[in-house]
């Protein structure tokens, strides 16, 4: 399959190659030091380098009718960073992103996460701020409506503070933002840590209008459950409590049948298809509920009650995640006080809950959208899935942790069973973005007058192939030879290309695609589904997967720093089984970045010098198997750079393929656009908008063909 690439731009001088052999380079280089935004090592091992250090329970042991939130944090690790540019220890949001596939850069707009806690924090909004200022999240403010803060009551005044639970509350805040960037937060500030404060706060965060609300706090289960139950029996809200710190055990609320339980894993990075493992954490809580009557959507027979997980999420310290508060600045946290909020985040991204339905229950109708947790143990029991992995449902994990937003959406439109009832589930695909009838937002066929002088001797179109007929509708990017682009709304569309250099109709295929630097698409995962590239003018780029519902969150390449890098993609490598990255730096280096899994990238090579200037293109112009490059000067003059296909350029004297390049500003190649097996190039002018189709024959231009459609101040992949 033919891979869409990119042209892309760079901003200085000359033009200088060299055809030596690669030289082994540094990634791009890191943000000048005034920023606060950082560009993560994906090559850090968080694991190892948080071995032997020391931990302690956040929060005092529960008292009779009281709770203790269920964090824990790294003594050895804590307060400011060297420099505005350290990588905290811990894993940061892209890494939780990436390991849970969470569609972060388009799910939760509209959506309220509550968090419930017990005491006030008084610097949570400032702390919360610096917190997503480092990882180049959105700012999530009072002022702008993201961020809430109220007592139990729903009013502002505001318990006492408590230094343990303040970092508690540092910890779900930064948790909730980690997971769904665009989501708001509402924190509900409980009077004491007694559980009918805690609760009486939960009603209030349901009051409000949280779709999902967070409890990272717990005592033992015991005969006074069924007493605070009312407090967490709210149909149509996604209610989460963390199961606790303490190994094998019931931990209520997590024991009440109206709550997701969630469970702990130790999370590390693995050269698997995935890139990550999981096992049951050693301090995660798990069993039999004291007295509460296990839910219908429960089957197993260990506990006649309820069972305690019913998923699962990192927790574990040694595998912890960072955390800013005032008072530690940037410590490492864990414990299943992680795992709560991340999980009631999950929901929200998944769609607001059917009005009467139960959210604990859509996880056992989705479970093959889960990743199966089955090595780990908290401690010995009498049936040993309770406390130990195992494959399918177990005690310590649940069902497993998320692989995507699907396992935490409504099974149907109707309203869920209650805990008691018999339920009748019917799974339903992820609700990532999928494919809906949208019209074009620019259908004016009118074309502008087209640039001179060009590179193609005539205008005079001569297509006459059939159209061959649309893959299924199904993907979200139905050919190489589609057109993607987001408008100015923010939202993506793709617009089928059928054949005969013809397009069809727009289809909304995302939303939240705001501050695109470049998009590009490509099979990045070789599977045979096109998937879209994304670099973000915030110097992040991920990677959306195509998938039989539409588009899915994938690989993060990076979470900051390559604002100043230019790419491409392409087979730079002739014998590569997935498409390779090749681009330019703001210092002018040429650099290729090797998919060797079609997950993240290895290291940067640089394979030539003095390329400022210089507007490049990556395409088999030849038509020899190996991929080149189409260097446009400021001039408007293009010469082509054959590449070896070995990841180098041939050296060899530069030829000049075309002038008159200088107005346009995206370049885009189009297998099958015109024909089957066609090759061709789509061209827009950025003063007029208009696009023009060049066809590539054996290393010449063929006649160039003005498409209809205006294109302006369209952000399009190429």
């Amino acid at each position: 399959m033919h891979h869409a690439f990119a042209a892309a731009t760079v901003f200085l001088l000359f033009t200088v190659l060299s055809g030596a052999a690669a030289v082994a380079a540094p990634s791009p280089p890191a943000p000048p030091a005034a920023s606060v935004a950082v560009h993560p090592d994906i090559n850090r091992n968080v694991k190892a380098s948080l071995a032997g250090h020391r931990h302690r329970p956040v929060c005092a042991l529960a008292l009779p009718g009281r709770a203790s939130c269920n964090s824990v944090k790294d003594v050895d690790v804590s307060g400011p960073l060297a420099t505005a540019t350290t990588v905290p220890f811990g894993y940061a949001p892209t890494d939780l992103q990436a390991a849970y596939r969470l569609p972060a850069a388009t799910a939760g707009t509209g959506m309220t996460v509550a968090v419930v806690d017990a005491y006030d924090d008084p610097t949570a909004e400032a702390d919360l701020a610096t917190y997503r200022a480092k990882y180049g999240l959105p700012p999530c403010t009072a002022a702008s409506g993201c961020l809430a803060k109220v007592d139990q009551r729903g009013g502002t005044a505001y318990p006492a503070a408590d230094a343990g639970w303040t970092e508690e509350i540092s910890l779900d805040l930064d948790m909730v933002s980690a997971a769904c960037p665009l989501c708001s937060i509402l924190l509900v500030e409980a009077d004491t840590d007694a559980v009918a404060d805690l609760g009486a706060a939960v009603n209030t965060a349901v009051s409000k209008g949280a779709v999902a609300v967070s409890n990272s706090y717990g005592t033992a289960s015991s005969s006074s459950d069924a007493s605070f139950d009312s407090f967490y029996n709210h149909p149509g809200v996604a209610i989460t409590a963390s199961a606790g710190d303490s190994g094998y055990g019931a931990e209520y609320p997590a024991a009440s049948a109206y709550v997701t339980a969630v469970g702990g894993t130790s999370l590390s990075r693995d050269g698997s298809a995935r890139g990550w493992s999981e096992s049951a954490w050693s301090g995660t809580g798990s069993g039999c509920s004291y007295g509460a009557a296990k839910p219908a959507w429960q089957s197993d027979a260990g506990c006649a009650t309820r069972t305690v997980t019913d998923v699962s999420a990192v927790a574990d310290l040694a595998t912890g995640v960072a955390v800013y508060d005032t008072a530690g600045g940037w410590m490492v946290m864990g414990g299943t006080s992680a795992s709560a909020p991340l999980i009631a985040a999950i929901y929200a991204m998944a769609g607001t809950p059917a009005a009467g339905s139960y959210p604990a229950q859509f996880p056992y109708a989705h479970s093959g959208q889960l990743n199966d947790v089955t090595t780990g143990s908290n401690g010995s029991c009498a049936a040993a899935y309770l406390c130990s992995g195992a494959a399918g449902y177990d005690g310590p994990t649940g069902l497993g942790t998320p692989s995507g937003v699907g396992a935490f959406a409504a099974p149907s439109a109707t309203p869920s069973p209650s805990p008691s009832a018999t339920p009748s589930p019917s799974p339903s695909a992820t609700p990532s973005p999928s494919p809906t009838a949208t019209p074009k937002p620019s259908p004016s066929p009118t074309p502008s007058p087209s640039p001179s002088p060009k590179p193609s001797p005539s205008p005079t179109p001569s297509p006459t192939p059939k159209p061959s007929p649309s893959p299924p509708p199904v993907h979200a990017i139905t050919s190489a030879a589609d057109t993607v682009y987001a408008d100015s709304s923010g939202r993506l569309f793709d617009v089928p290309a059928p054949g005969g250099l013809k397009s069809g109709p727009a289809r909304r295929i995302g939303t939240g695609f705001y501050s695109i630097r470049d998009l590009h698409v490509t099979d990045w995962n070789s599977d045979g589904i096109l998937d879209l590239l994304v670099q973000w003018k915030s110097g992040r780029v991920s990677v959306y997967l195509g998938n039989s519902t539409g588009l899915g969150y994938g690989p993060v390449i990076a979470t900051q720093g390559w604002q100043g890098v230019t790419l491409t993609v392409g087979t730079w490598s002739a014998s590569a089984r997935y498409p390779w990255l090749v681009g330019t730096n703001s210092a002018g280096g040429l650099y290729y970045w090797a998919n060797r899994r079609g997950t993240t990238v290895d290291t940067a090579v640089r394979i030539g010098t003095g390329w400022t200037g210089l507007k490049i293109t990556q395409l088999d112009f030849d038509a020899d198997g190996r991929a080149d490059l189409l260097v446009r000067r400021s001039s408007g003059a293009m010469l082509l750079y054959r590449g070896n296909g070995s990841g180098a350029i041939i050296s060899e004297t530069r030829r000049v393929i075309g002038t008159g390049w200088q107005g346009f500003d995206t370049l885009s190649p189009v297998p099958g656009f015109a024909s089957p097996g066609s090759r061709g190039l789509i061209a827009r002018n950025a003063a007029t908008g208009t696009r023009y189709y060049y066809p590539v024959l054996t290393g010449r231009w063929g006649t160039r063909v003005t498409l209809a459609g205006q294109w302006k101040y369209l952000a399009i992949a190429d």
